[in-house]
């Protein structure tokens, strides 16, 4: 032992004699800290941070580049300040380390290992501040390293699982399965040629397949998680016992409990159970018996005794590994959580309050959803299960709801209001800190039913404010959150989003139907991979110069009454906003001299709306039953508006869920009167959208108007010419005094994409479908399809209106919280704030007509859901009795704003006639006046 001390004594002593002398020789002390590094256990701290300090005095004095030695030793020196926890000396070392790894003279030396090493440290110590999301950009750093030049170590597998994690916890599960797959597939990558690393190869495997199937079971892909899980159950079975056996048999079961086989689920519980005793895994145990308590016996059977006694069994496994303390936190949050809630069912609202103030516990004692709220950033990112703290939010507010019911207590209905608002200001503030798109409207949906209970919390109250605010914050959020987002980016850096953007959508329609094992999937795999994180990573940017992207659930102006009354109702005299909830339909109307709140059966609202639709939007079957469907479009007008008629003039719509043209409604019980002849109607996605102050230009520097007709399309995509829109176009062109007409060949996508931003009115006579191979909308050119996903603005676009003149233009896939993603939401994302699109495959005929009707009174300075009823009711009166059918004149909607528009018009044929004609009458009485004077 004396002599082994010796040696370390010596050891120590030498390198600092030979400083005093003279400058080291690199790969000596490059050796000399790497045996430092590894018997960091023999050494104190102490004195490795004192023999570091020398080393780093001597160098600052020689004139050789030590880079990566240098860097090593700076690199040491944070990890001793952090033994020490002096963690912002220990940050400033691992960041001067970087800093000479990357620096100019630098980068052909680094050693990719050692920079990994440095933003792995560095995501330590953010981690340990509490700086969640600086650790996260540390450990994307760590992956973006690892991708760049082709390394895996045991550092990038723990920066890739340390991910996963943490996506599965702020609920962005989309990320989740992308990371969880790219770390399995590294750690049977880097493990392939080590026999010894068996184990921990199959632990990141086994564990990054858990996070994967909660994710899928959180997206309701209940198909693909249980193919996934009894594929690799059945291979654990027979070759290995892996420790996470308990969690795949959980998971397992809350599949059987989606497909409704709660006898299979109830066995797999207890397989599960079984599997975490036996492995010592405590926390497995009490979420295995959470789940069961609440899928089974609280859900379905809706035994809450028993339920009760199961979540209370789980509470009694007392968890002693400090490595799970904060899951296990939030493990017994849930449990509570859905005690209370248990509670609440057995009436129990004294037991329940209490429960649900425990589960409050587990976060802070005495802290409730204001606490949370108001909690620092730090903290807030510490709430590893943002699912649990929103369902005990949300319950909490429900039982106060059901209380009220019970008891007609109204301090109880004003109390729920009060945590509902609460809790949607927390969804402000997860969805901040998610970075995936599909996992932000993910949120949306699942949270509706949030938006559901609050709506009917108000109903019941007649709280008719609060009633306003939650329709709002139910519909298009993150429509309002991509044009603030648009006004806080810098032309560099719309161009480099749109670019990415546009590679990704790439990437993932070159994997279409690949085979995941070709190197073709696998190039297209590392470009998405690559571009997602370079996309996240400017959108941090974006953030991070607007702090007030961090502060929108503060922001209440938008839902002020007496705001909409003077932006919106000047000259409209409603607004109508409709939410379809999974147990009932409400609509909001504001006018200038009230707010009403109305509910509606669901039931017998689907049934006429369904209806409706497939009258509307089948010519032949609307002529055939033209009589039920006047019957339907009455009851439905009765149903929607309680049989008191709206003011004459114009409204505007929010609705939810899939359109319907309220224009095409009968208003009369004894005659056949439209709701277009008395009102001009345009839709919006929300209110907030209609208040958004879009970008402008000076008239002058713009061109009016850009019509595109491709006529023809490529022999693949099998379509009909569209013969007549050349010569339409060109007579809607006829109208301004600037415009271009694209047609035939020079009708392409990349002509379109280039010109549509120019100018302020663009017209497109084409084919469209509301979806396609990808899944998502798309219209035709001459060339080629446009998709939706890639529609990105590469600049700030001037247009004001488009007119998307091709079928199912206004439809799209249904995000609920969000509504229809069609080519109309599109275009208003990148800045267009009015369009006009079809809700059904149009007649070519009546299209012409109505469109070019249209234009002629947008010509004349009219607004434009004004120029659309005008357009629509002159055909109306000029048709014949079969042409005068809705299917023919009631596809074409306009969403968005409706304001007049200020264009360059070319005086009409009429004008200039009748202006010729008085120029003629008023130089022949002058001529006959000067006549008479002479004689």
């Amino acid at each position: 032992m004396v002599k082994k001390l010796l040696i370390l004594t010596i050891l120590v002593k030498i390198p600092l004699l030979f400083l005093q002398a003279q400058c080291p020789v690199n790969d000596s002390l490059w050796k000399r800290l790497t045996f430092l590094r590894d018997s960091a256990h023999s050494i104190s701290t102490a004195s490795q941070l004192s023999e570091f300090t020398n080393y780093d005095r001597v160098l600052r004095n020689c004139r050789f580049p030590y880079d990566s030695t240098r860097a090593l030793l700076l690199q040491r020196i944070g990890a001793m300040h952090y033994r020490q926890s002096d963690l912002v000396k220990a940050m400033g070392y691992i960041l001067s380390s970087i800093d000479v790894l990357t620096g100019t003279t630098a980068r052909s030396r680094v050693i990719p290992k050692l920079l990994i090493a440095d933003y792995y440290s560095l995501a330590i110590i953010y981690g340990s501040l509490g700086l969640v999301r600086d650790k996260i950009r540390a450990l994307d750093s760590c992956e973006l390293l690892s991708e760049r030049w082709g390394f895996v170590d045991q550092l990038v597998l723990y920066a890739f699982y340390q991910k996963v994690q943490y996506y599965i916890g702020i609920g962005d599960y989309m990320r989740c399965i992308t990371a969880a797959d790219k770390c399995s597939e590294l750690a049977m990558e880097y493990y392939k040629q080590d026999s010894k690393g068996i184990i921990e190869r199959d632990q990141y495997v086994s564990g990054c397949l858990v996070w994967k199937v909660n994710a899928l079971i959180e997206l309701k892909e209940y198909k693909k998680a249980e193919y996934i899980l009894t594929q690799k159950i059945a291979e654990y079975e027979k070759n290995i016992h892996s420790e996470n056996m308990g969690a795949m048999y959980t998971l397992l079961a809350q599949v059987e409990v989606q497909f409704g086989n709660y006898d299979s689920a109830i066995n797999y519980f207890q397989k599960a159970l079984e599997n975490n005793r036996r492995s010592g895994f405590i926390l497995g145990c009490k979420t295995v018996l959470n789940n069961l308590g609440y899928s089974v016996y609280f859900s379905h059977f809706h035994d809450y005794k028993k339920a009760i006694a199961t979540y209370k069994m789980a509470l009694g496994y007392q968890n002693k590994d400090p490595n799970y303390s904060t899951d296990d936190s939030f493990e017994n949050l849930n449990i509570l959580a859905n005690i209370a809630t248990a509670y609440v069912q057995e009436g129990l609202y004294d037991s329940a309050f209490r429960n649900f103030q425990f589960a409050f516990d587990q976060i802070k004692v005495g802290i409730d959803e204001v606490g949370v709220l108001k909690s620092s950033a730090k903290d807030f990112m510490q709430s590893k299960e943002m699912r649990y703290l929103m369902d005990l939010v949300i319950n909490k507010g429900n039982a106060c709801k059901k209380q009220f019911d019970e008891t007609a207590d109204q301090d109880k209905i004003n109390e729920a209001i009060r945590i509902y608002k609460v809790a949607d200001q927390l969804l402000e503030r997860i969805k901040a800190e998610q970075a995936e798109y599909e996992s932000k409207i993910f949120w949306r949906s699942v949270t509706r039913r949030l938006y559901e209970n609050a709506i009917e919390a108000c109903f019941k109250s007649n709280a008719l404010i609060e009633g306003f605010y939650f329709f709002e914050r139910s519909r298009a959020a993150l429509l309002s959150d991509q044009l603030n987002e648009r006004k806080w980016v810098g032309e560099n850096e719309i161009l480099r989003l749109a670019e990415l953007k546009k590679q990704i959508f790439q990437s993932r329609k070159e994997m279409i139907g690949q085979d995941s094992s070709t190197n073709e999937f696998a190039s297209a795999r590392k470009k998405l991979d690559l571009n997602r994180q370079e996309l996240n990573r400017l959108n941090d940017i974006v953030r991070d110069k607007n702090p007030i992207y961090y502060q929108g659930f503060v922001d209440t102006t938008f839902f002020d009454i007496s705001r909409i009354r003077k932006e919106l109702l000047q000259n409209h005299v409603a607004l109508m906003e409709i939410y379809s909830g999974d147990s009932a339909v409400y609509t909001l109307v504001i006018t200038n001299s009230g707010i009403q709140i109305s509910k509606i059966s669901k039931p017998t609202y689907e049934a006429l709306v369904f209806r409706y639709n497939s009258y509307i939007s089948n010519a032949t079957l609307l002529n055939r039953e033209f009589d039920s469907f006047v019957s339907t479009s009455r009851q439905l007008y009765k149903l929607l508006f309680k049989g008191e008629a709206l003011p004459v003039g114009r409204i505007i719509v929010s609705p939810d869920g899939q359109y319907f043209p309220l224009e095409a409604l009968v208003t009369s019980d004894s005659k056949l009167q439209y709701f277009l002849i008395d009102h001009a109607v345009s839709y919006t996605y929300s209110a907030r959208f209609l208040m958004y102050q879009f970008e402008s230009s000076p008239i002058s520097t713009q061109s009016d108007f850009v019509g595109l007709a491709p006529l023809r399309y490529p022999n693949a995509a099998n379509l009909q010419t569209i013969p007549g829109s050349d010569a339409s176009l060109f007579r809607i062109k006829s109208f301004f005094k600037s415009g271009n007409c694209l047609t035939g060949v020079d009708a392409t996508k990349a002509n379109f994409l280039k010109q549509f931003a120019n100018h302020r009115i663009v017209q497109l006579y084409t084919h469209a479908m509301d979806s396609s191979m990808v899944g998502e909308p798309v219209i035709w050119f001459a060339d080629s399809a446009l998709y939706l996903s890639e529609l990105v603005g590469e600049v700030v676009p001037i247009t004001k209106l488009i007119v998307l003149s091709a079928c199912q233009t206004a439809i799209g896939k249904l995000n609920e919280g969000e509504g229809i993603f069609s080519f109309s939401r599109g275009f208003a994302a990148v800045g267009v704030p009015s369009s006009i699109t079809n809700l059904w495959s149009v007649d070519n005929v009546s299209t012409y007509k109505i469109t070019e009707l249209f234009y002629e009174y947008l010509s004349r300075g009219l607004p434009i859901d004004v120029a659309l009823q005008r357009a629509k009711i002159d055909f109306l009166r000029k048709s014949s009795r079969h042409d005068s059918l809705p299917f023919y004149w009631a596809a074409p909607i306009l969403s968005g704003k409706s304001e007049p528009l200020e264009i360059n018009a070319r005086p009409s044929a009429r004008i200039a006639i009748l202006t010729v004609a008085g120029l003629t009458v008023l130089i022949l009485a002058l001529l006959w006046f000067k006549r008479r004077r002479i004689f």
